[in-house]
């Protein structure tokens, strides 16, 4: 009688997950669904949220009640960003008091939340293997953010990053013993299609995303401005800005502008799948995940050449890209995009781009690291 192999143990430390809407939950969210279809045992920690599932393999943290030790109120000096750093410690107190029993933790996070590795880099002769994944948003360089930052990356396995400008980063900050891998954000081609688009009589321009300042949500409401109400732009999304917009709108009497709510991952396709246009506007990115599945469903995109989007946009080929803030420049692309035929070529090319970041092809990176952590 053969003996089952006993199942290698995932942690999962991610502050985001469903039904948290932005591009870290999508991301975290697709993990845990590759990990447990190759047969290991996952168990994830977030922060709390009142309307979150139950389930076995969840646990939560609920933050404002941590208390910071010694150590860490030390190490939180002059850094921005405690918030990560209490939910990590508590995560690692209530939730690996055996540790020992996990061969692999994962922490994701955004660029100035690094502090969520701090808790798991301090054991001495760890049996686990520690990875951690950084995302979009947050500081910039290592004048803003703490100057032990360098000391505690170091002390991780593997880091993969979703943009190359972040490996950069790491770099100034002489950050060399982890093996560092570019792990992009990818998208499951099953779920989208080139021929769900509805040929409405308006033309809709599509912002999906968190509304927020820096992703340049203000900038719409001038671009708004030159349409009229020939075009109508559709915001989907949370964040401290939407109530500050919706003010705007009503004062300013801008008509042709709807600021919507954020909505459940599957429900965004019918978004993608009724507007013409995807405009994401940003001054800070990384590799926002809401243009790549626009380009799935076949749409043109215009949008700023931060992060790694002038990879995903070619300028003249399936959108254009302008500088942070160059409203005239949006105004433009947009009117050259009101032709259908051209929307049509740019969508196309817009899809072909997109295959090359497949969920299968990033599952196997992500294989390949697990396995060779686990081997070691």
């Amino acid at each position: 009688m053969k003996h089952r192999a006993t199942p290698k143990r995932i942690a999962i430390i991610s502050m985001y997950f469903p039904p948290d809407k932005n591009g870290m939950a999508v991301y975290a969210d697709k993990l845990y669904k590759f990990l447990v279809s190759n047969s290991y045992k996952v168990t994830v920690i977030t922060r709390y949220l009142p309307q979150r599932q139950r389930n076995d393999w969840l646990r939560q943290i609920k933050i404002p009640s941590v208390k910071l030790d010694k150590r860490a109120i030390n190490i939180s000096k002059n850094d921005q960003r405690i918030y990560s750093l209490k939910f990590s410690q508590e995560a690692y107190k209530k939730i690996f008091s055996n540790i020992d029993k996990v061969n692999i933790v994962h922490c994701l996070s955004c660029w100035d939340d690094y502090l969520i590795v701090y808790p798991f880099t301090r054991r001495v002769n760890r049996s686990y293997r520690l990875i951690l994944t950084i995302g979009g948003g947050g500081c910039r360089g290592p004048k803003e953010i703490n100057f032990r930052r360098g000391k505690i990356l170091n002390k991780v396995d593997v880091i993969t990053f979703l943009s190359r400008q972040i490996k950069n980063e790491l770099e100034l900050l002489e950050v060399k013993k982890p093996r560092m891998i570019f792990t992009p954000p990818s998208v499951d081609l099953r779920l989208f299609s080139l021929y769900k688009r509805k040929l409405n009589r308006e033309l809709i321009v599509l912002y999906l995303g968190r509304i927020s300042k820096e992703k340049g949500v203000k900038d719409i409401l001038e671009i708004a401005k030159y349409f009229n109400n020939s075009i109508k732009f559709y915001l989907v999304g949370e964040g401290d800005e939407k109530q500050n917009l919706k003010k705007q709108l009503k004062r300013r009497k801008i008509s042709n502008v709807k600021i919507l709510g954020g909505v459940e991952h599957e429900e965004s396709l019918k978004y993608f799948y009724k507007a013409a246009v995807f405009l994401h506007p940003t001054y800070d990115d990384e590799f926002p995940v809401a243009v790549l599945e626009a380009m799935s469903t076949g749409l043109p995109v215009i949008s700023t050449s931060v992060g790694e989007i002038s990879k995903l946009v070619k300028s003249g080929e399936n959108g254009f890209l302008c500088q942070p803030g160059d409203i005239p420049c949006f105004v433009k692309a947009i009117k050259r995009l009101t032709n259908l035929k051209k929307r049509e070529s740019f969508g196309q090319i817009s899809r072909e781009i997109a295959e090359r970041y497949s969920e299968k092809k990033m599952k196997n990176i992500f294989l390949e690291i697990y396995k060779s952590l686990i081997e070691k």
